[in-house]
């Protein structure tokens, strides 16, 4: 897990600080922390990143945007 950054230590959901053992993972896009169990996610994310509803919703605006753009 990558270093958690010191004005970090809460979950972006619910707000409860994080222990060094809890489940958390960060959003790839904007890089807040969450618990696992807060976004729905019940083991290890897989991929490299893990992106939220909301990041992925921005990154399907702006790539249909840019198509739009030639």
């Amino acid at each position: 897990m990558d270093e958690i950054k010191e004005e970090e230590q809460h979950c972006w959901i619910c707000h409860v600080e994080y222990e060094k053992d809890d489940n958390i993972v960060a959003w790839g896009k904007c890089e807040e922390w969450f618990h696992r169990h807060c976004v729905g996610i019940t083991a290890e994310p897989k991929a490299a990143y893990w992106y939220c509803s909301t990041c992925v919703k921005e990154q399907k605006k702006s790539e249909r945007e840019s198509v739009g753009d030639d």
